[in-house]
């Protein structure tokens, strides 16, 4: 059960609150037990690839990602509303794009003794809700990948802290500000020079492969609502450059001469830097081949560790001047 209150759904466990996309975003970030720099290079790609087929079925909006060593960011606006409006075909329509074609969903309440007691409408509400609720969204994300991880790793029990934490963001320089924070997290970790750089994270993705980044992440709804697609996008890269040259005490800052770059080509990605983005995004100027072929390779020359990131406290900053 849920209730509404100006804005904000307020989930009956712990009073979980999720904020509604009319109100602002949610900023969901979770760690690993005790900081425990455990998602390598495969785990991150296995991480991406659940959230990039989880979010095919749920009704939420991914605005922005990034996948680090011990933790994950993501921010989103729920879509309960979509879901209570969806009809039963759509439901099962979006519950298959996650499971597979021949999946069948729950049709009701089972038992302890493992025993169904169906649900007057064949499951209909039950699905609504579990696709409609962005605390299930996050939590079978981190359920699959736990599990995966287990299985391959021949270990058990708990791999995730406690649950995962929410920053409701309110629309407008809010949202870019928390949005540019997590496209950041990579550079301010000092993984990369740059977030076009790294492979996990939202930026990292719309400079490897616009298409995909299209098909998984929406741009903040209210941020340059009137500019074709294009050019929205070059404006947040613009954002988070300008962003990046902001200093925070003991975390790397992003290099004037890269930011005169991206503003000499009004943030737009040339071919050049598609090309090299691509690359490095597959080997790090390591080595080209397959993601398990990489990771042994990185793993046998060490990959640097880094420590869990604090929520930044964004109050202070006014994402229009980063855009003046």
């Amino acid at each position: 059960m849920s209730r509404r209150t100006r804005g904000i759904s307020i989930m009956s466990r712990r009073n979980r609150a999720i904020v509604s996309r009319e109100c602002g975003h949610n900023h969901i970030y979770s760690r690993i037990a005790g900081g425990e720099k455990i998602i390598g290079d495969q785990e991150k790609e296995y991480l991406f690839k659940l959230i990039t087929r989880y979010a095919s079925g749920f009704f939420v909006t991914v605005h922005s990602f990034s996948i680090m060593s011990n933790h994950f960011h993501l921010l989103i606006s729920e879509g309960r509303e979509d879901a209570e409006n969806a009809t039963k075909e759509e439901l099962l329509e979006h519950y298959r794009s996650i499971f597979g074609q021949d999946a069948e969903p729950p049709v009701g309440r089972q038992c302890a003794n493992g025993e169904t007691i169906p649900d007057p409408d064949g499951g209909s509400e039950r699905l609504r809700k579990r696709l409609g609720s962005v605390s299930r969204f996050v939590q079978e994300i981190k359920q699959a990948f736990s599990h995966w991880y287990n299985v391959k790793n021949e270990r058990k029990g708990y791999l995730w802290g406690d649950r995962f934490g929410n920053q409701q963001v309110e629309k407008g320089d809010a949202g870019l500000v928390s949005s540019a924070y997590i496209d950041l997290n990579p550079l301010r970790a000092h993984m990369v020079a740059s977030p076009d750089e790294f492979r996990w994270c939202s930026m990292g993705l719309r400079a490897r492969d616009p298409v995909k980044a299209r098909k998984l992440l929406s741009l903040l709804p209210d941020f340059e609502a009137q500019m074709p697609l294009g050019q929205r996008e070059a404006k947040y890269r613009l954002l988070v450059y300008r962003y990046g040259l902001i200093p925070v005490p003991g975390k790397a800052s992003i290099d004037p001469k890269l930011v005169a770059e991206v503003e000499s080509m009004c943030g737009r990605i040339g071919i050049a830097d598609l090309v090299s983005f691509r690359i490095r995004n597959l080997s790090e100027g390591i080595a080209l081949g397959s993601q398990d072929f990489i990771a042994s390779i990185q793993k046998s020359l060490g990959r640097k560790r880094i420590k869990p990131r604090r929520v930044m406290d964004h109050s202070e900053l006014f994402c229009t001047k980063l855009l003046s």
